[in-house]
């Protein structure tokens, strides 16, 4: 089994964020779900995007273990293939990132983080009928280390 870790206020994997906004790998108005590797990796993704203090932040954020079931493909993205720029080109990610969504070819990809390359993401599509396995197992209060916040 795959763990893949979330930092949300919510608890759902039915990406509906995606449609309200844009994303590093997506534009807005579809469904996409962005998980971490490592919990490390998620509270990296969402502390680059968050413009508050500690105290701001909102007490519902938790940290989501999430289940991939045996034998669900994972699609890896080989850097190789993106422009060297790519982590300062939103559009070039958001452009691979839709097309993959549209072709259905698999539930799951695995990206590079733009935040720190060497960090794997994995972005889940909710459409895909291979995601009915998907589960959030485990449910965990966001306690972050002031620290984080100088």
């Amino acid at each position: 089994m795959t763990t893949l870790w979330r930092l949300s206020a919510y608890d759902t994997l039915d990406g509906i964020g995606g449609l309200y906004a844009d994303g590093r790998w997506h534009s807005q108005g579809v469904r996409i779900v962005y998980t971490a590797e490592s919990a490390a990796g998620a509270l990296l993704e969402l502390r680059v995007h968050l413009e508050v203090d500690e105290e701001d932040l909102p007490d519902r954020y938790q940290l989501l273990e999430i289940a991939l079931p045996p034998g669900l493909t994972i699609e890896s993205l080989d850097p190789a293939t993106l422009p060297k720029d790519w982590a300062h080109r939103p559009d070039v990610s958001a452009e691979f990132g839709m097309t993959w969504l549209a072709a259905q070819r698999s539930p799951a990809l695995r990206v590079p983080s733009a935040i720190l390359p060497a960090t794997w993401n994995v972005l889940l599509n909710p459409a895909h009928p291979a995601m009915g396995g998907v589960r959030v197992v485990r449910k965990l209060p966001l306690e972050l280390d002031r620290r984080l916040f100088r």
